[in-house]
């Protein structure tokens, strides 16, 4: 837990650095974009979702570029996932604070599924661990309350391309925060 608060200290730290990726994406530039979510699927209960995406804005719309994440489940001893790869993505400001957005990822993900055992002696674990590729197409909105930073709410739906199992479960709402660079 020392872990996760240290990580968010440092990630609202950054928001002096910056700006929000709307904003430079609407100027055609380079951003670093650190992101955290919450987010509920079947696989991992509520999960915590912690990304970073180097990209280009094309135009005010249009941005591409590579991103990587990390993710754990409930119980993150057991249930964790990460992943990387390019992505393509399209905003269209709907209000001055509210932006729509749909993204498309192609990732490679590595992910761990916990399997629990209950017996009259107590709990145990053993896990699975799934490799390849996935499709992971994001819907939502984003709320710019700062040129830095946003809070955005949405569905993510994940398809595994290489591994049927990389998309068991995981495709659920999430709300986050992002911090442009």
């Amino acid at each position: 837990m020392a872990r996760l608060k240290w990580l968010i200290l440092v990630l609202v730290s950054l928001v002096a650095l910056g700006r929000h990726q709307a904003a430079l994406a609407a100027e055609g530039g380079i951003y670093l974009d650190p992101r955290m979510a919450v987010s509920f699927n079947e696989a991992q209960g509520t999960g915590f979702h912690f990304g970073l995406d180097l990209g280009y804005g094309m135009d005010e719309n249009w941005s591409f570029g590579l991103g990587a994440y990390y993710s754990m489940g409930e119980h993150p001893e057991h249930d964790r996932e990460y992943g990387f790869g390019p992505f393509l993505g399209y905003s269209q400001p709907l209000v001055d604070f509210v932006v729509g957005s749909v993204r498309q990822e192609i990732n490679h993900v590595n992910l761990r599924d916990p399997i629990k055992t209950t017996t009259a002696s107590g709990t145990t674990y053993s896990h699975n661990e799934e490799d390849g590729l996935a499709s992971v197409t994001t819907a939502g909105l984003h709320f710019i309350f700062t040129p830095n930073f946003g809070f955005s709410a949405g569905y993510r739906l994940v398809l595994g391309l290489t591994n049927s199992d990389l998309d068991n479960g995981r495709s659920g709402v999430f709300i986050g925060f992002s911090i442009g660079i």
